[in-house]
């Protein structure tokens, strides 16, 4: 009989299974959708599972380790600028809501909280960024980059906001 091994860590979960490599398949993503249920406010990124088999090659996993605000660094607006490689102001818009939503697990963020968040990045924060800001914002609204949830709400999109995740992530 052929068996398979694999070991999964979930933030302060450990996991070590040895058997039938049918498992992998009919197991596993079940497996991985309970550990996600039980931890629905934890925000989760692409991260590759160790897998040794015999007869498979090792496979990916998306969301198998979480990364949530209480875990990650308190970055200031102008180091994730610059490890964003911010160059404009709808970029400095974009890396705001990220360290707003990703930093403190914010659904939305205001229009105020965005504005008050981009004047702390004195190293990349310009009088036009604000003179602009609502053209920006609508830009990006437009783009499909960010979502407007309100009047005066926002938050990134969900594809926006799991790039972001990564991103701090590999800070």
């Amino acid at each position: 009989m052929t068996t398979s091994s694999i070991k999964l860590k979930f933030g302060g979960i450990e996991i070590e299974y040895e058997g039938d490599p049918a498992f992998l398949t009919n197991g596993l993503p079940d497996l991985l959708q309970t550990l996600k249920d039980l931890t629905p406010s934890v925000l989760l990124h692409q991260n590759a599972v160790d897998l040794d088999s015999n007869d498979h090659p090792p496979i990916s996993v998306s969301d198998a380790q979480p990364v949530s605000p209480s875990s990650l660094p308190q970055l200031s607006l102008n180091t994730l600028a610059a490890h964003f490689d911010v160059k404009s102001g709808p970029d400095l818009i974009m890396t705001a809501l990220a360290h707003l939503q990703v930093g403190t697990g914010k659904q939305s963020v205001s229009k105020k909280e965005i504005q008050t968040d981009i004047k702390t990045a004195t190293s990349f924060y310009n009088a036009n960024i604000m003179s602009n800001f609502g053209s920006s914002i609508s830009g990006l609204v437009k783009n499909k980059r960010i979502n407007q949830l309100g009047a005066d709400s926002y938050a990134l999109t969900a594809s926006e906001l799991k790039s972001a995740e990564a991103k701090i992530a590999a800070i």
